[in-house]
């Protein structure tokens, strides 16, 4: 019984997680009702989320609130781009279920495959963007490849919300529990899935980074050798046209000295 309230067992480190995982829906729910800010809601969310699964989580409500700050701008924009891809998409669905006459089987498929695709890589922008440093658009074309190459994970991850959402709205009784896990729920389980990915990417970062660094050192060294070895090249010659013009100029040393100046000008031109 005294293991069981030892809070490094693994029913409190359970209950821990449960608890940091209501608090941080709570406020990533509260942070996305005036719904431009929700890109960074999700950005920050997702920042804890990836710290919890790492088992590096701290202060759950402190760290939100710095990621949110840090991240607003371009998780903003990130978000308001989802949002109009999203109506585009919205007003093409309800023409689809209005006007079918319109709209071939064919059609219906791609249109469907599109929103999955759409769906897929937004599912990645927010944690990306957690993550890593880069542009809007480096971090959309990220996701982008992430889809097709980590496929498998991409569809655990897109399952975990989409059977997340069908579960509150067919199952009206556990509806009380969106305000509770229906963002931290679905992102917890994806962030287990994206966790691999996102260190291939980082060991990968790194390594490019190594090889860059290796190769500027590399460069001012095999400068200096060859700057070094020019010189020496330089002065020996010199000194060879020195001793020669030295041998001759008592027998005529007009003739050498305008010699002499040409050699110089050759040389450094």
């Amino acid at each position: 019984m005294g293991n069981f309230f030892n809070p490094d067992s693994g029913v409190m480190r359970a209950l821990g997680k449960l608890a940091d995982l209501l608090i941080l829906n709570v406020l990533t729910v509260i942070l996305c009702l005036p719904v431009f800010t929700a890109g960074a809601a999700f950005t920050a969310m997702h920042y804890v989320l990836y710290q919890m699964v790492k088992d590096e989580e701290s202060y759950v409500a402190k760290t939100f609130f710095r990621e949110f700050k840090a991240n607003f701008k371009k998780a903003t924009l990130e978000w308001l781009i989802a949002l109009a891809i999203a109506a585009v998409l919205a007003g093409d669905f309800y023409l689809m279920r209005h006007y079918p006459a319109y709209f071939p089987a064919f059609l219906t498929v791609i249109f469907y495959l599109l929103a999955f695709i759409v769906l897929a890589v937004f599912l990645y922008v927010f944690p990306l963007t957690a993550k890593f440093e880069n542009t809007i658009r480096g971090t959309f074309h990220n996701a982008l490849l992430i889809v097709p190459g980590f496929f498998p994970r991409t569809l655990g991850i897109a399952a975990a919300h989409i059977v997340t959402f069908f579960c509150f709205y067919r199952f009206r009784q556990i509806l009380p529990l969106a305000f509770v896990y229906c963002f931290t729920a679905p992102g917890f389980i994806s962030a287990f899935l994206y966790r691999p990915i996102f260190e291939k990417i980082a060991a990968h970062s790194a390594s490019k980074k190594a090889t860059e660094t290796s190769a500027t050192d590399a460069c001012p060294v095999s400068q200096k050798a060859a700057e070094t070895s020019a010189t020496d090249a330089c002065s020996a010659f010199q000194k060879t046209a020195e001793a020669s013009a030295t041998d001759t100029r008592s027998a005529s040393p007009d003739v050498f000295d305008a010699s002499d100046e040409n050699s110089d000008k050759k040389s450094a031109t």
